[in-house]
């Protein structure tokens, strides 16, 4: 998105000065409008990249991390009906600058802590969990609580979570749907810090469902449909293939799990498997 604004400002730049030679003044201020937009996405994407970095990786952005400040003083040429043919050349540099501050840091930082790592855990629901779902009420766990994902590890994220067809009932077997919310709102540790992230008005994005079919004896969960990767790959043009659109949420929060089913329907046995990222820990 930042390659596609800075390109637009190159288009809108040769379009506005040809237009100037032909007193096409009315025009001129429509695409300066249009270039004070380019750059505004291009502030904004900036913005977004920082604290993407930042939350991925738990450090600050690169210090010479500068984009933003060219983009301002663009802004004040625009607004002083400066020439900013300069300046485009500056905003440029800066923002090459930056991508390059962001590589560098990223592969020092894979040399010290190492890249993700990817694990699985299953987890079991006690007696009192399932009877409170059996009477179609919610149920909180704090995964870490449970001591599942040992003291070596740190910056865990929840990947996915599934139900496991290792099933059992009170009585006849029935239909159900099991919807797994992770509630946004955790904590994150790397090293001797521990940062906290509330994501909680993306919740929609870490929501879970199994549902299992009596008739089949199937269960079946559910995932990310490819055609919404397909279609962001397409309309951004990205190099390489998208696969996650979303950060992942910290493991140190609270997950809330709720039963739909049949009144007559009684979970006896329920275990969940959670798919999670990690690095080792350096304490």
């Amino acid at each position: 998105d930042l390659n596609k604004s800075f390109v637009a400002i190159a288009y809108l730049y040769d379009g506005k000065y040809s237009l100037i030679n032909n007193d096409f003044f009315t025009f001129v201020e429509k695409m300066d409008s249009l270039y004070s937009n380019a750059l505004k996405r291009i502030q904004y994407y900036d913005y977004l990249l920082n604290k993407s970095f930042s939350y991925r990786f738990l450090i600050h952005a690169p210090k010479a991390h500068d984009l933003s400040i060219e983009v301002e003083k663009m802004l004040k040429l625009l607004d002083d009906n400066t020439s900013y043919e300069v300046g485009i050349e500056k905003m440029w540099v800066s923002y090459n600058n930056s991508i390059s501050n962001y590589i560098e840091t990223i592969v020092k930082d894979y040399e010290n802590k190492g890249q993700l790592q990817s694990m699985s855990l299953d987890l079991v629901l006690t007696q009192e969990e399932l009877a409170t779902l059996n009477e179609n009420k919610e149920i909180f766990i704090n995964l870490v609580d449970r001591e599942l994902f040992g003291e070596n590890k740190e910056n865990i994220r929840i990947q996915n979570i599934e139900a496991l067809n290792q099933l059992s009932f009170h009585g006849s077997r029935g239909n159900f749907q099991l919807e797994t919310v992770h509630l946004g709102k955790s904590l994150i540790d790397r090293g001797n810090k521990t940062f906290y992230f509330d994501l909680s008005g993306e919740k929609d994005h870490f929501v879970w469902n199994s549902e299992y079919s009596a008739t089949s004896n199937n269960l079946y969960n559910s995932k990310s449909a490819q055609f919404d990767f397909s279609l962001l790959n397409h309309i951004t043009q990205a190099h390489t293939e998208i696969k996650q659109a979303f950060a992942f949420p910290g493991a140190r929060g609270f997950i809330k799990l709720k039963l739909f089913k049949d009144k007559n329907v009684k979970l006896k046995k329920l275990m969940l498997r959670v798919d999670y990222t990690y690095q080792r820990s350096s304490k």
